[in-house]
């Protein structure tokens, strides 16, 4: 009899591990689903236009930054490359 209940204990404790398992899977994906679309980067002399719903609400960048995913977006970028002169003596 001890055995037969040492071994159903095993199995029990086999359905939970994987169950933690996979919902410890389960929670990274999710996380990667919702981390990973809201992460931006812009070069230095770029800006990005940020529309939250459709609306203005400003310019980010440059460098590395995180949007509300699905909410807010960067339809456009600004680009100020400015052209340095040569000094002349």
């Amino acid at each position: 009899m001890c055995g037969a209940a040492g071994a159903r204990k095993g199995t029990t404790m086999g359905v939970i591990e994987s169950f933690f398992g996979i919902s410890f899977l389960l929670v990274v994906g999710f996380l990667l689903l919702i981390l990973l679309p809201s992460l931006r980067i812009c070069s230095e002399w770029e800006r990005k236009v940020v529309l939250r719903l459709g609306r203005y609400t400003g310019v980010r960048g440059p460098g590395i930054f995180f949007l509300l995913p699905y909410v807010e977006t960067t339809p456009f970028s600004v680009t100020s490359m400015r052209a340095g002169s040569p000094r002349s003596s």
